[in-house]
């Protein structure tokens, strides 16, 4: 009887492994389908405005489809086209040249979010204002000269 039990438990860790990892495979699938339209409004932007020399995007992973396509199309980033993201996603840091990113402190945003709506910060009991934006420059920005 041990055995049999023993036997079941191994499947259904089976299966629960397997089920995790065809959920793992999905979301790689689904992530690189959005890169590859990412990267297909890039080339619609490119080619659209040939004369454009800055992007900014809404997010870092648009940015990274959009410098992927200047580069498939011959287009310099940064030396004829500057591009920026936000989010400091990881592939900000990882793709080449780095990505210029919009920083966005999303506990500081929770944090404040939850002073304003108790209406107070408890540290003055005076209303509170929003730090400002921090943009982190990089090498998608960096240009040597004009064109």
């Amino acid at each position: 009887m041990g055995d049999e039990r023993h036997a079941r438990h191994d499947a259904a860790e089976d299966v629960r492994r397997w089920s995790r990892q065809l959920q793992a495979d999905e979301r790689r699938r689904v992530i690189a389908e959005g890169y590859r339209r990412i990267a297909y409004v890039g080339k619609i932007l490119l080619r659209r405005w040939p004369d454009i020399d800055a992007v900014m995007c809404v997010s870092d992973p648009c940015a990274f489809g959009v410098m992927t396509e200047a580069h498939a199309l011959g287009i310099a980033v940064p030396d004829w086209l500057a591009v920026a993201g936000s989010g400091d996603f990881e592939v900000s840091r990882v793709c080449l040249p780095a990505l210029t990113t919009v920083f966005i402190d999303a506990a500081e945003i929770g944090s404040r979010a939850g002073e304003l709506v108790v209406g107070l910060d408890p540290r003055t009991g005076k209303s509170t204002e929003p730090d400002r934006i921090r943009v982190d420059p990089r090498g998608s920005t960096a240009r040597k000269g004009s064109r």
